[in-house]
């Protein structure tokens, strides 16, 4: 046989094929479901066949449901009227009439998953929040030295109006990382983040009817976070995912105290200005949700372990009495705290100061909780 036979052959085999699959590839596509009103006394039959044995007869008016339907015939679902047994039959189309008809897309056999995005294997993440710190000292010398100052005011007549005083325990949180994806899980980054947390008292004081005048003290908190971590995904469902980090982590602190004082006889005022850096930790759990393959929105709640403990700057004090001003007085050194109960407070000095209670270093506890909201664009 000629090779251009063989070919003309194989063609047409291949035509038949596809042909004869047509019927099956559409009943795979789509379900269909009957409710059918049986109109004449009919048999149901084992066999889709008219010489088919009989099953079942099915009463005129009788309500049936069906599946699937071959050629001229329903396969149905029906009762022996003998002994009561449930039945699988076919009834001839002729003898019913659709009631309903219902079709739907059938499952595929062989679902294709959606591959996530992979890219270069980079990704952005930009956020915000809030973080919660906790610093005992800071309270207590903000605290007392307001009182110690007070108690200079009222011994010069004054009398006290009123105080809007406010902790030091939170801050906002703004910031990025840089993740690249080792695997689909696994991930490594590195990030920057700002905090600013501050607390501004002002007690207000009065020595003449209408005349008002202020003690503001206030404080100033600004940490630079610069983190190393690595992150592994568990998986919740297609749209939503756990992420857990730790890492070390860079911190470094800027902490400003300023104490000022003005009435109609004088003017002076304290600053502080002290800084340190040091490493600490981190750890978050967070939970992401994607948006489409590249974009996912994610809540976090994220640990800090930086506890800053040897601060180091400058204090200045200066003072105006009515047109003279006494000379400024400068120091440079350690942030020593000194411990005297209601009246405790803080000192910039080259050497510890000596004080009534016990005198150290002053002490800033950045450790907490940050609570973030954010996205991740892939790239």
């Amino acid at each position: 046989m000629s090779i251009p036979r063989l070919r003309l052959r194989a063609a047409l085999l291949s035509i038949l094929m596809i042909t004869a699959s047509l019927p099956l590839a559409a009943q795979l596509l789509t379900t269909s479901q009957w409710k059918l009103k049986v109109t004449v006394d009919a048999a149901v039959r084992l066999k889709p066949e008219l010489e088919g044995p009989i099953a079942a007869i099915v009463p005129k008016g009788t309500i049936l449901q069906s599946y699937e339907a071959t050629g001229a015939w329903y396969r149905v679902l029906t009762t022996s009227a003998k002994d009561g047994t449930s039945v699988i039959g076919y009834i001839a189309t002729s003898d019913v009439e659709v009631v309903e008809e219902k079709t739907a897309p059938s499952a595929d056999f062989w679902p294709v998953q959606a591959q996530p995005y992979r890219g270069i294997g980079l990704a952005v993440r930009l956020y915000g929040g809030l973080g919660v710190i906790s610093s005992p000292d800071v309270d207590a010398s903000l605290d007392g030295m307001a009182a110690v100052a007070a108690e200079a005011i009222l011994a010069k007549g004054y009398s006290p109006v009123t105080q809007d005083v406010s902790p030091l325990h939170s801050g906002p949180i703004m910031g990025g990382d840089l993740v690249f994806a080792i695997s689909p899980r696994l991930s490594v980054g590195a990030g920057f983040s700002y905090t600013r947390a501050n607390r501004s008292n002002v007690y207000s004081y009065s020595q003449v009817l209408n005349f008002e005048y202020s003690l503001d003290s206030t404080a100033l908190l600004q940490v630079y976070a610069y983190r190393l971590e690595a992150a592994y995904t568990i998986p919740l469902n297609q749209t939503a995912g756990l992420v857990l980090s730790a890492g070390p982590a860079l911190y470094h602190a800027q902490y400003i105290h300023m104490l000022a004082w003005a009435d109609a006889d004088s003017v002076w005022t304290l600053h502080q200005d002290t800084r340190q850096s040091v490493l600490g930790g981190h750890a978050g759990l967070a939970l992401e949700i994607n948006l489409n393959n590249r974009v996912s929105l994610f809540v976090q709640a994220l640990g800090r372990l930086a506890r800053f403990a040897a601060l180091s700057g400058t204090e200045t004090l200066t003072q105006e009495s009515g047109s003279y001003a006494l000379p400024t007085q400068n120091y440079q050194g350690d942030l020593y705290f000194i411990d005297d109960g209601g009246f405790s407070r803080t000192a910039v000095r080259d050497a510890p100061p000596p004080g009534p209670g016990p005198v150290r270093k002053m002490v800033v506890d950045y450790s907490g909780i940050t609570f973030l909201f954010g996205f991740r664009m892939k790239f």
